[in-house]
């Protein structure tokens, strides 16, 4: 549903609309921080929060930076941190791609 539709025909009760799922369309965390943030930065006002199911891209890091490791928790820690950090930032419309350089 486009953005007229829900702003036509969603209840306005609601506190967050979560759109599924980008997961299945492969994109990378990065593309999905990137999405999340133009939904956002593009419709200010709604009222509701926009988002959408992004585990996979939550996840990813993590699991690249854990590979299967006991000695690499605290990097995937990390990793968990930084890229809940950037989709909060995405959440309100304040992501910028520069973002992903920063620890």
């Amino acid at each position: 549903m486009r953005y007229r539709g829900l702003m036509k025909n969603a209840n306005r009760v609601f506190a967050m609309m979560v759109l599924l799922n980008p997961d299945k369309w492969g994109l990378t965390p990065e593309e999905a921080t990137v999405n999340l943030n133009a939904m956002n930065a593009n419709f200010p006002g709604t009222p509701w929060l926009l988002s959408f199911s992004y585990g996979r891209a939550l996840q990813q890091t993590v699991l690249q930076a854990l590979q299967g490791k006991a000695g690499n928790v605290a990097a995937a820690q990390q990793a968990l941190l930084k890229r809940a950090r950037l989709n909060g930032a995405a959440q309100r419309g304040e992501y910028l791609p520069a973002m992903e350089l920063s620890n």
